[in-house]
């Protein structure tokens, strides 16, 4: 290092010894990665999560087929 006289050496010393840490931390995650357990998927609910939204969608639909006030009167906008 006393043999170096221009500061562009040091630099590039520096990014080196970034890299080289970054490729053990690479291997280290690696390892890590090999040794967990597997991922489960996490299900979905399989029922509507709201009651009302579904009583809303199916007054929709009976709505756009009849043209009924009284099914208009069944929607609740909130």
């Amino acid at each position: 290092m006393q043999g170096f006289t221009d500061h562009r050496y040091f630099k590039v010393m520096h990014y080196a010894m970034l890299g080289f840490r970054a490729e053990q931390a690479k291997s280290k995650a690696l390892t890590k990665v090999a040794n967990a357990p597997p991922a489960t998927a996490k299900s979905k609910p399989k029922g509507p999560a709201n009651p009302q939204a579904r009583k809303n969608q199916d007054a929709m639909k009976r709505l756009a087929k009849t043209g009924s006030i009284k099914d208009a009167l069944l929607i609740d906008f909130e």
